[in-house]
């Protein structure tokens, strides 16, 4: 690989061994790491990261998001964000925040769910994680109406920019 297409740089015309155009996130990330599929909050997001966020994800976390590539990693994005301005308000050090984290933890580990990550146990700890940060930071507000408007104020923020409709090509979910 030469030190161009090292850098993130937009969707180009590589093609694969065979000539053929890769589509979908396993082969795009596989062939043209570096390649830019999309923008969120401002970041450039290349195949590479975009498919580490994918599976970063729970086959339920997965399903719940949804069922084009694209909203699961602005999904994926938007939650692994919040959860962590979440872990860094200390959020996770308050009630009643601390204790689920403690418990659905276990539950979840007991479960044994199939995930598409390297370690499933580490999965479904981030997972957990992730899921009990968001109410935490989404509870914040004092009321309903309150938190509505949160939630669109980030949902625009973490809107996705599609620069590469190549690597979501197919189903999110079997």
């Amino acid at each position: 690989m030469n030190s161009i297409n090292a850098s993130p740089h937009l969707p180009s015309a590589v093609t694969d061994l065979k000539g053929a155009k890769p589509k979908g996130p396993g082969p795009v990330a596989h062939l043209d790491p570096f390649r830019v599929v999309a923008t969120i909050d401002g970041n450039q997001i290349t195949a590479k990261r975009a498919l580490q966020l994918i599976n970063g994800t729970t086959l339920t976390t997965r399903i719940e998001f949804g069922t084009t590539w694209p909203v699961v990693l602005q999904k994926a994005y938007m939650r692994l964000s919040i959860s962590t301005e979440a872990l860094k308000m200390h959020l996770d050090r308050q009630e009643p925040w601390k204790d689920q984290l403690q418990h659905e933890a276990v539950l979840d580990l007991e479960k044994n769910e199939y995930t598409f990550g390297a370690d499933p146990n580490t999965l479904l700890l981030h997972d957990v994680r992730d899921r009990i940060m968001w109410k935490a930071y989404f509870n914040q507000p004092a009321s309903e109406a309150e938190r509505q408007q949160l939630m669109r104020r980030e949902l625009e923020r973490y809107k996705i920019t599609v620069l590469d409709p190549d690597f979501f090509v197919g189903s999110a979910t079997p």
